[in-house]
């Protein structure tokens, strides 16, 4: 057992406890330095992800700035990118519309959304399983399909012969006809036939104290803005769209507003709505559309037909 202690234990033999009293020091510092250096890596992966975290807030936000929400129905986000995407799709007229009109776009905005509430409510409830419904979606598909197919792979890019275009215009004037069409104002004090006389007699009476103004050189406008019940048109100075004879569903406003010259004035128009004031803002007389010139791609609206005899071919 001595042997086995000068052995094992030499320091403690000779006196050497100062000595072993160093090197658990040195385990000692040793450990420390360990320690310290795993703690230093944890500090740096937590600053590291600190940053990873604050790039993708940062991008996020700024994503948040370049493309706005417009819009939420339950999962559905309506985007800015997503609404210049679907305009993207119409004809240039209808794009610039709604460039110009803010109103417009937010009207658009809203559609979507109603409409996308509407279809999560009736998924919700299975309506879209139904066998009809299911069958008529698939129509609908497939005419989708078809007609893109046929605008944007089978007619892309269709030249017509001049000679062709020419004989084709002869043929189908009728087509290329352009109706008469107005543009007009009104003011409307809203009074359906339905009503007690004395209330249509009150109504017809605030339609008058506004002709009368008028007469006096009040502007249209300014007051249908502030007194027409028409609540779309009011908000655009009571401006309606253009009018074509025989496609409004009111005989006697059609007649008294094809009746005026531009720039005049009508007197009290009755139709089933009420009373109404109108002014002529313009005429565009009935023509021909010019006929097309070769050597171009037409759109969908103006192709002529012409054009569709190719899917014969497939």
């Amino acid at each position: 057992s001595s042997g086995l202690s000068q052995t094992i234990f030499p320091a403690l033999n000779k006196g050497g406890i100062p000595w072993v009293l160093k090197t658990c020091n040195i385990l000692w510092y040793i450990r420390l330095s360990i320690i310290t250096f795993e703690v230093k890596q944890m500090i740096a992966r937590i600053i590291l992800m600190a940053a990873v975290l604050g790039t993708i807030v940062a991008c996020r936000v700024q994503a948040e700035e370049t493309n706005p929400v417009l819009g939420k129905v339950g999962d559905f986000v309506l985007r800015e990118a997503d609404l210049d995407r679907i305009l993207a799709s119409q004809p240039p007229a209808v794009q610039k519309r709604f460039q110009d009109e803010p109103q417009q776009r937010l009207g658009l905005v809203r559609e979507i959304l109603m409409k996308k509430a509407v279809v999560a409510k009736a998924k919700k409830e299975g309506f879209d399983r139904k066998p009809e419904i299911k069958e008529q979606l698939s129509y609908v598909y497939d005419n989708f399909i078809a007609q893109e197919y046929l605008v944007k792979v089978v007619t892309a890019g269709v030249t017509v012969p001049e000679e062709d275009l020419n004989r084709y215009y002869r043929e189908h004037e009728k087509d290329f006809l352009i109706p008469e069409q107005i543009t007009v104002r009104h003011i409307l004090i809203a009074s359906l036939k339905e009503a007690k006389p004395e209330e249509r007699e009150k109504a017809r009476n605030r339609a008058e104290g506004l002709l009368q103004r008028l007469k006096k050189g009040e502007d249209f406008a300014g007051l249908a803005k502030e007194f027409s019940d028409d609540q779309i048109s009011s908000q655009k100075g009571g401006e309606l769209a253009a009018i074509t004879f025989g496609k409004t569903n009111s005989e006697e406003f059609e007649k008294a507003a094809f009746a005026l010259k531009p720039g005049e004035i009508s007197g009290i128009v009755t139709t089933s709505y009420g009373f109404h004031i109108i002014k002529m803002d313009g005429r565009r007389k009935n023509g021909l559309r010019p006929c097309p010139r070769s050597g171009i791609s037409y759109s969908t609206g103006s192709r002529p037909n012409l054009s569709r005899r190719r899917p014969r071919n497939l």
